[in-house]
C-alpha cells in the first residue's frame, strides 16, 4: 500500500477523530443546541457537496483544496463529512441521549483510532483491508469507552462494545458513519427493552 495513500488515511482518520467534539459537546450541552449545531453543520456540508457536484467551477476549486482528502467514491457522492454529519444528527432524534453519546464515541474515536492502527501497524489481513490489529484497537477502545462512560448499565455498554466492533468489521456494503451509530443504537435499545420487559 502506497505511503501517500496511508499519510493521507491518517490524515482523514484525524479529521474524523476530531468528531468526538459531536458527543463530548452533547454530554455536557442541552440537547437542542446540539440538535441545532448538527443541523446547521449538516446543512452546510450537504449545501457545499450539491454546489461541488452540480457545478463544475465550484468543484474544481473544491478539488484543489480538498482533492487528496477525497477518496475516489467521493467525487461523485456525498463526502464521508457529511454522512458524518447527517447520522449524527438523526442519531440524535432517534435514540435517547444517553444511547446516542456512546454509539457516536465508538463511531468517531474508535473507528478512527482502528484504521490509524491498522494502517501503520497492521501486519495481519483479515479481509479488504481490515486487519486484526485494527479491529482489536476498535474493540479495545470501545471497552475503554463503555467502562468509562454512565448512563447505561454496564453489561449493556460492554456488549455494545463488542456488537460495534461486528459491525465495523462484518458490514463493510454500507458507510461505517451510517451502520456503526444507527446499528449500534439500535442494539442498544433492543437491550434496553428486554431489561425493562416492554
Amino acid at each position: 500500500m502506497p505511503s501517500e495513500f496511508k499519510r493521507t488515511e491518517i490524515f482523514r482518520k484525524l479529521i474524523h477523530i476530531s468528531g468526538v467534539i459531536v458527543p463530548l459537546s452533547y454530554y455536557f450541552l442541552p440537547v437542542g443546541v446540539i440538535k441545532i449545531l448538527l443541523a446547521s453543520g449538516f446543512a452546510g456540508f450537504l449545501v457545499a457537496d450539491v454546489v461541488r457536484l452540480k457545478f463544475k467551477p465550484a468543484g474544481k476549486v473544491f478539488m484543489l483544496v480538498f482533492g487528496k482528502l477525497i477518496r475516489d467514491y467521493e467525487k461523485k457522492r456525498l463526502t464521508g463529512a457529511t454522512v458524518l454529519a447527517g447520522s449524527s444528527l438523526f442519531v440524535t432524534f432517534a435514540f435517547p441521549r444517553e444511547t446516542a453519546v456512546l454509539v457516536l464515541f465508538f463511531t468517531t474515536l474508535s473507528d478512527g483510532v482502528s484504521t490509524i492502527i491498522g494502517q501503520t501497524l497492521g501486519k495481519h489481513r483479515l479481509y479488504g483491508r481490515k486487519t486484526v490489529e485494527g479491529t482489536l484497537s476498535f474493540l479495545a477502545v470501545s471497552v475503554i469507552i463503555a467502562l468509562l462512560y454512565h448512563g447505561i448499565p454496564l453489561y449493556q455498554r460492554m456488549l455494545a462494545a463488542f456488537f460495534a466492533t461486528g459491525v465495523e468489521l462484518f458490514v463493510s456494503r454500507c458507510d461505517d458513519n451510517i451502520a456503526i451509530p444507527l446499528g449500534t443504537g439500535l442494539f442498544i435499545e433492543i437491550l434496553k427493552s428486554f431489561t425493562t420487559g416492554g
